[in-house]
């Protein structure tokens, strides 16, 4: 049966790679609007991997696409279904997913509207133009005995990885309720691609620290690092999605799992003041911390 007023060029069981970011599959239909071709699409499904060990699919999803001139392609997906696999991170969840794409001239202004026939698609906020990103709003993970990750992040591939960055990212370490450690609002990097390559970083947040005994507890740098047992990282490498990066400023070793503050201080109660340089992390149900350079 087909409705009236119907105007459409249908694709069923369509697919399509992106260069270098998603696949796209699912059923779409195509229609003329000045001179542009639109497109809207349901249950369409993007995804986005590396190898076996890091894949992020949005399925089930909304679709809009506006396509005239060399570079103006702009496509976004929404509102489908999250799964996801990154060595190191488990459980990751998000509030919202979508996936963008704008070309060199793609920029596409919140409220955008296409249509075809009765089907439409609205382009709720705005995207800028050379825009590659699987974006999380509201994520969560966890990774193994270590840190708790949430905020917002936007996932591209680079090579033979899947990248990401972050803003607004929170990590927290903590162990009952007499030792946390929490880094708030803070950039986040991290790449990942074979098994065990994962590696991540966040620096130039806030920090939140409670150690039972510990006062005052400050310090003048503070980073959270994990890279696994082929993850290790040399000073200088960006990771970019989209006009978003973060460069990894130091080297770092494979098989990190620390939550370090250089220039700390902290007072012990009518005994002594502590200063120097620690990496905490969690073992068991204990916060533990090893230092070194550290005065009393």
């Amino acid at each position: 049966a087909i409705a009236a007023n119907t105007v459409a060029f249908t694709l069923k069981g369509f697919s399509a790679d992106i260069a270098n970011f998603v696949s796209l599959s699912g059923d779409l239909g195509f229609a003329k609007t000045g001179t542009d071709i639109v497109a809207v699409g349901s249950n369409v499904t993007a995804a986005l991997s590396a190898g076996t060990s890091a894949s992020l699919r949005l399925s089930n999803a909304s679709f809009g696409l506006r396509s005239g001139a060399a570079g103006t392609t702009a496509f976004e997906l929404a509102n489908g279904t999250l799964t996801a696999t990154v060595d190191g991170l488990g459980n990751l969840k998000a509030t919202s997913v979508a996936v963008q794409y704008t070309g060199a001239a793609g920029a596409v202004t919140a409220g955008s509207k296409v249509s075809v026939g009765s089907q439409s698609y609205t382009f709720s906020q705005a995207i800028a133009a050379n825009t590659v990103a699987f974006s999380l709003k509201g994520f969560s993970a966890d990774i193994a005995n270590f840190v708790s990750l949430s905020g917002d992040l936007g996932f591209a591939k680079t090579g033979t990885d899947i990248v990401a960055v972050g803003s607004n990212v929170t990590a927290a370490l903590s162990a009952g309720t007499s030792a946390s450690l929490r880094l708030s609002n803070a950039s986040f990097g991290l790449r990942s691609g074979a098994a065990g390559t994962t590696a991540f970083e966040l620096a130039n947040g806030t920090l939140t620290a409670n150690v039972d005994g510990l006062g005052n507890l400050k310090a003048t740098s503070v980073a959270v690092q994990y890279t696994g047992t082929a993850g290790a990282v040399t000073a200088g490498t960006k990771v970019s999605v989209g006009s978003q990066s973060y460069t990894f400023s130091q080297a770092i070793a494979a098989n990190t799992v620390a939550f370090t503050l250089k220039g700390f201080s902290a007072d012990i109660a009518n005994f002594v003041s502590l200063s120097g340089d620690l990496g905490f992390a969690k073992t068991g149900t204990d916060i533990v911390a090893v230092g070194s350079n550290v005065t009393a």
